[in-house]
């Protein structure tokens, strides 16, 4: 049990590599964490009544953080000696943060994996990932049901090393953000929930490195791109559709009328 007054501190591991904390709805402060200096992981998830960190300055070693499920969450300024250490970053159900957390993106230049959910993009201003080179895996969504769009990061150009996208979406948005098909290296792509949308976009034949694909939940989906866009994916190995029911259905084998652009890829998992 973390105590919840902040004068407290955690001295006794200065070895500790992973800590989690969890379930403490009447923590509002974090302990001192001046000496963990060896902390590899940091995960924070459903502390109701915690509203800032900032104390996360001898953090030296820390690869990982994730925070989730703390909504009264308002500051997190990430203030790290060492930022470069930070590998994995995980924000989810904090949908009052400070929005100056997109600006404190900039300095994490060796980040691989980064992952946003959030239930109000109000209190996200758009994100800027273009200084995150290194980044491998992002995964986005969960916004707002009252969006028509998705609010897709600004400059994104520059993120040559993405290789998977998750995107969850919503009933209102009818198309995905243009700007996926000039992520070159992109090896996996995962769509999900998006139940407005249903026609898959021609670009995405461009997608030349794509060897999975995953669509999951669009419920209205019912056309994949042209045969000539599909037959541009030469490395797509795998196809998955999952509870897409009017998608499944048009893929049956040998008889859907989409069945046709997809025989060739090597595995496909249909389940309606």
């Amino acid at each position: 049990m973390v105590p919840s007054d902040s004068s407290s501190s955690i001295k006794v591991f200065p070895s500790l590599r992973y800590l989690e904390i969890e379930g403490l709805p009447k923590l509002a402060v974090l302990p001192d964490m001046e000496n963990l200096t060896s902390l590899v992981l940091l995960s924070i998830v459903e502390c109701r009544s915690l509203a800032c960190i900032r104390n996360l300055n001898s953090l030296t070693s820390l690869e990982c953080l994730v925070l989730s499920d703390c909504p009264a969450l308002l500051d997190a300024s990430l203030d790290m000696k060492n930022p470069q250490s930070l590998r994995e970053l995980t924000i989810s159900g904090c949908d009052k943060l400070n929005p100056s957390l997109s600006n404190n993106l900039e300095k994490f230049t060796s980040l691989q994996r980064l992952t946003i959910h959030s239930d109000d993009p109000g209190s996200w201003p758009p994100l800027v990932l273009h200084h995150l080179a290194n980044l491998r895996e992002l995964e986005l969504g969960g916004f707002s049901d009252d969006l028509d769009h998705f609010p897709w990061p600004h400059s994104t150009t520059n993120l040559v090393s993405l290789e998977r996208l998750e995107l969850r979406g919503w009933p209102k948005i009818t198309s995905l953000p243009d700007q996926i098909q000039h992520l070159s290296n992109l090896r996996t792509l995962y769509i999900g929930k998006f139940e407005g949308l249903e026609v898959l976009p021609e670009w995405m034949g461009s997608l030349r490195n794509l060897g999975n694909l995953l669509i999951i939940k669009c419920s209205n989906l019912r056309q994949l791109p042209s045969a000539e866009a599909m037959r541009h994916l030469t490395n797509l190995s795998h196809l998955s559709i999952n509870r897409c029911p009017l998608l499944a259905e048009r893929c049956t084998k040998g008889s859907g009328a989409e069945w046709p652009k997809i025989a060739h890829i090597p595995h496909i998992y249909i389940h309606p």
